[in-house]
């Protein structure tokens, strides 16, 4: 989870990772300086606990906080547009080169939840690098 710095206490919070300094989503430059923090939803604002609130309404939060000039270093998940299995199986293969580890499939009635739990999401990662010894 993450608070943004010289937010209030009740200030929001997001699900998210650090990222490159970069407001790009194609940052790939992994010696890059760790200044931004890509969110994927915001699950609390001003104390309120908004995870059992659908994710389309959290996302909608979530954009309108890093529209915001206040909060440059807030970067938006971007969402895949697919229309097949094979487009989806291509973002997914490019997930290497843009330093992220798949795709994740997320129901947008889906209230946040903790663990593995099925039917709401699916995470699908990119293959491990298999390397054989010498």
């Amino acid at each position: 989870m993450i608070r943004l710095r010289g937010s209030a206490p009740n200030g929001p919070v997001m699900n998210g990772h650090l990222a490159p300094s970069s407001k790009s989503p194609d940052a790939t430059a992994k010696s890059a300086k760790i200044t931004a923090a890509r969110s994927y939803h915001q699950v609390e604002d001003a104390g309120a606990d908004l995870r059992d609130r659908p994710l389309a309404e959290r996302r909608d939060r979530l954009k309108a906080l890093a529209e915001r000039p206040n909060h440059p270093a807030l970067l938006l998940s971007p969402r895949l547009a697919f229309d097949t299995w094979d487009a989806l199986a291509a973002e997914r293969r490019a997930g290497r080169e843009k330093c992220v580890g798949g795709v994740m499939l997320k129901r947008r009635s889906a209230p946040y939840r903790v663990g593995r739990v099925r039917g709401d999401w699916w995470k699908w990662r990119v293959d491990r690098i298999a390397r054989s010894s010498p």
